[in-house]
């Protein structure tokens, strides 16, 4: 396997030290010098918002200060990163909180873009006229069902609904690639569908959908 020259990393780790937010040097430091975890917990605690959501320009293409699905998807991304497991911990808690409130929802979907990012500095693609390939039903839903279904009590309201979201996505998303499967092959077959018919299409309690 190819490495980087300690040279190449002492150059891209300089750069960081100087321009990195500090969330992003905390990540550094943890990934590459052996620095613990807390420093990545309270750095990025610091873009959520009472409610439990996250916001603040968390995700850097949008300053909306308010909490929205995409940003507390970009959250979720971030403590998956980490392998970060505890249930009790505050930001996964005020998580949960903004996720069972069912702000910004249509159905069982996150909106992806929200009406109050038209009002602060954003990318083309996250306003609400966007038609950008970006606005997918699985973006941010399915990493933050996939969230509920690691850390949300097993017997709550809110981890039965995450585990109905997610059947509906598997199910979206085999069909996708059904049509592929016949699309590419030529063939009037159906190809397989995703996940363990045992339980229903989903892969129980290892279930994650940030891959979707």
């Amino acid at each position: 396997m190819k490495k980087l020259a300690r040279g190449d990393f002492i150059i891209i780790k300089k750069w960081i030290y100087r321009n990195a937010r500090p969330l992003d040097l905390a990540r550094w430091k943890y990934h590459f010098e052996e620095e613990d975890l807390p420093a990545v917990l309270e750095a990025l605690a610091a873009y959520q918002n009472e409610d439990g959501g996250f916001g603040h320009a968390l995700e850097a293409d949008a300053w909306n200060p308010y909490s929205s699905p995409i940003q507390t998807g970009t959250a979720v991304e971030r403590l998956f990163e980490v392998h970060f497991q505890d249930r009790s911990h505050p930001v996964v808690q005020g998580i949960l909180k903004y996720l069972d409130s069912g702000a910004e929802m249509d159905g069982n979907t996150w909106r992806n873009v929200i009406a109050s990012n038209n009002e602060y500095p954003h990318a083309p693609w996250w306003h609400t006229d966007s038609d950008s390939t970006a606005r997918s039903v699985f973006n941010p839903t399915a990493i933050l069902a996939g969230f509920i279904l690691r850390f949300a009590d097993r017997e709550s309201r809110l981890y039965t609904r995450g585990l109905i979201i997610a059947k509906e996505l598997i199910h979206q998303n085999s069909g996708k690639l059904r049509v592929q499967y016949q699309r590419s092959s030529g063939s009037e077959g159906i190809g397989s569908p995703i996940g363990n018919q045992e339980s229903g299409g989903i892969m129980g309690s290892e279930l994650e959908l940030g891959w979707l």
